[in-house]
């Protein structure tokens, strides 16, 4: 709660509110710290531990809310001794919250040349988007080409070609949410009425270091606690990076060979490329205390389809309408993740790399993380679409996956889906004029995924014993014939109808 009243306790809830207190040379203070001590308070009751009468704190009479609510002495621009030590005024400060902020803002540019003739068509842009966000020391920019082709190889065959690649680049994802990183958590359980945004200025000494922000900096102690007193050093001296490159490209041919069959083959694939880069500043003006974390994961995604489709309407001159396709995929996908982290102190001051550690003069207590996954489906599949006279519809479908990562036992497995509709007023001699479309469905469907690699296979791991760095194997496997896919099944019944 924000109201003209300061720092303190809920005073008035008990219709008494009290005046400012003082320090030992009679001079005005700030009510941070014992907001009592120092008053003309004499009565026990508030003179207890506590916020509020009776030695309690608000949360044990209402909620939660740390010093965000202000019911102290009324603010009415006292010169008081500030918790820093600088005589400042004692007033309400309307946009505290505001004094975190920044303008923010998205530019997106984008040229493009395309191109066509008998022989197909031809198109490639480039765009690039810049982001800064409302959030100090945090934005993002992004790079995109695009290619994309259509080539008419002959009467029957065309090839659509298609390619993407994107740089992206981030500077520090905001921290939102219950963390004490986080301003709106800040604002929210720790600031009060009268707070004056000076960690800004503040939050780093002239030779470098943190400024700790305790009662060993300032006498009169620090009163936001843990809220406040690392939210800029956090912002500004502790920095992620993101590097991430993506390559995305498939290949489709179309061929119609005749009026009533059509093939289709394509081939995809996705690599993408994640590089982490984390850097705490050292917090000591020597350069020593500092961290630094390095990760890097890379994921291959290659996929194959292929598809013939057979399609005839009014067969043999019947009523009678439809197409068959048979089909066939294969997914592969592999992953490879390292993770090393150097928690300091640094051997080499201001130098950000794993191996400028100084723990028992060794890097032996540095050991990076590995973590590699290989998985593959294969899949065979068939669809038929029936319809007759162009009000009964019928779909189904048939499907058959050999996952990889599940047992030989089980890892082939099928999942039928099919569905029926009934257009009824295709048949309705005497349908109002108001009735415009109606149709009856039902639909029954069942669906089949496997699970994580290695579930069931002797993996290696990596630990340390006696300092020494060891491998391992895991000692909770699944039991080989239990190990089955997760399966579902849904039904729907329903209408569609206009008027």
């Amino acid at each position: 709660m924000q109201n003209k009243y300061g720092y303190g306790g809920a005073i008035a809830l008990y219709s008494a509110i009290p005046t400012l207190p003082v320090d030992a040379n009679g001079q005005l203070r700030y009510p941070g710290a014992d907001p009592w001590s120092g008053t003309n308070i004499t009565d026990q009751k508030w003179l207890s531990h506590g916020t509020v009468p009776g030695g309690k704190n608000t949360w044990d009479y209402f909620s939660w809310y740390g010093t965000g609510a202000s019911w102290g002495a009324e603010m009415k621009g006292q010169e008081i001794l500030w918790w820093d030590g600088t005589k400042r005024n004692y007033s309400p400060q309307p946009d505290n919250i505001q004094s975190f902020y920044r303008t923010g803002n998205t530019q997106t540019h984008n040229v493009a040349f395309s191109g066509a003739n008998e022989l197909g068509s031809v198109r490639l842009s480039y765009t690039r988007q810049n982001n800064t966000s409302i959030i100090p020391n945090s934005n993002f920019n992004n790079n995109t080409f695009n290619l994309g082709t259509n080539v008419k190889i002959s009467k029957k065959v065309t090839a659509d070609v298609s390619a993407s690649y994107i740089n992206f680049y981030r500077l520090n994802s905001p921290d939102v949410g219950n963390s004490d990183n986080s301003w709106g958590k800040f604002s929210t359980y720790g600031m009060s009425r009268d707070y004056k945004n000076l960690e800004k200025d503040i939050y780093r000494n002239p030779d470098g270091s943190k400024n700790l922000l305790d009662g060993s900096v300032y006498n009169m102690g620090y009163p936001y606690g843990g809220y406040g007193r690392n939210q800029y050093w956090n912002i500004f001296m502790n920095n992620t990076e993101l590097n991430r490159d993506q390559l995305l490209g498939t290949v489709k041919l179309n061929a119609e060979l005749t009026d009533w069959l059509t093939l289709m083959g394509r081939a995809s694939g996705n690599f993408s490329s994640d590089e982490f880069d984390k850097k705490s500043y050292p917090t000591d003006k020597e350069g020593l205390q500092g961290k630094y974390g390095h990760e890097l994961y890379k994921t291959t995604d290659r996929n194959l389809d292929f598809l013939a489709t057979v399609h005839k309407e009014n067969l043999n001159g019947s009523k009678f309408s439809g197409s068959f396709s048979f089909g066939a995929s294969s997914w592969k996908s592999n992953y490879r993740g390292i993770q090393g982290f150097n928690d300091g102190p640094f051997n080499d001051p201001f130098l950000f790399y794993l191996a400028n550690i100084n723990k028992n003069g060794s890097v032996s207590g540095f050991i990076p993380t590995e973590e590699r996954m290989e998985q593959q489906i294969n899949s065979l599949f068939g669809i038929a679409n029936i319809s007759y006279d162009n009000f009964l519809f019928f779909e189904g479908t048939f499907r058959n996956d050999w996952a990889s990562t599940l047992p030989s036992k089980t890892r082939s497995y099928n999942y039928p889906a099919a569905s029926l509709s009934y257009v009824f007023t295709e048949k309705w001699a005497n349908k109002p004029s108001w009735f415009d479309y109606g149709k009856l469905r039902a639909a029954f469907a069942k669906s089949a995924i496997g699970t994580k690699p290695y579930q069931t296979s002797y993996i290696y791991g990596t630990g340390t014993f006696n300092g020494q760095p060891i491998r391992k194997i895991s000692n909770n496997l699944l039991p080989v014939d239990l190990l089955k896919p997760q399966r579902s099944t849904s039904y729907e019944l329903g209408t569609d109808l206009s008027f």
